[in-house]
């Protein structure tokens, strides 16, 4: 997710807070909740949304995700998302 923020030039706007939970003693899931801290065009943000669903490797999702309109800006928004992705964890032997 960090290549797709750099790629976008996001990285300077952007918030990141990871947060890992145990889920059952058989998962891990791993949480971002990504928080830009500025108005950012809409078109920018929803090309960053395909590059963390189509990225190779992993498998992500976005659980949570919410926008606002810069009233000044037309077609700029704020906007905060938390990704999740799922690992299953290693049976102690």
């Amino acid at each position: 997710m960090e290549n797709a923020l750099q790629q976008l030039n996001l990285t300077e706007t952007t918030k990141l807070v990871p947060s890992e939970l145990s889920i059952k003693k058989q998962f891990l899931k791993k949480m971002v909740k990504v928080q830009f801290n500025s108005k950012v065009p809409a078109r920018t943000v929803l090309e960053l949304i395909n590059k963390i669903e189509n990225e190779k490797g992993h498998i992500y999702r976005i659980e949570s995700f919410s926008s606002a309109k810069d009233l000044k800006k037309k077609g700029y928004y704020s906007f905060r998302m938390i990704v999740a992705s799922y690992d299953r964890l290693k049976k102690k032997s």
